[in-house]
């Protein structure tokens, strides 16, 4: 009987020892999910404004070019 209490034991020391090293894996891949969906986020967000830039910048072109071609045509 102590033989069989020493092997379940020893056994529940190396189950233990494995489900610590699996629940360190599983929290690392929800870091780096956290992490990768965060970078998403920020490229998201800088496109966005690059995006805006450019519409705007477009906008204030197409401003410009009107104000060029109003003189113009009134002359």
């Amino acid at each position: 009987m102590e033989t069989f209490q020493e092997v379940a034991e020893s056994q529940k020391q190396v189950d233990d020892q494995d489900a610590s090293a699996a629940a360190v894996l599983v929290e690392k891949l929800t870091v780096e999910d956290k992490a990768a969906d965060a970078e998403k986020r920020d490229e998201e967000k800088s496109e966005e404004k690059t995006g805006e830039k450019e519409s705007a910048s477009d906008a204030s072109k197409a401003d410009a070019d009107k104000k060029v071609e109003e003189p113009a045509s009134s002359v």
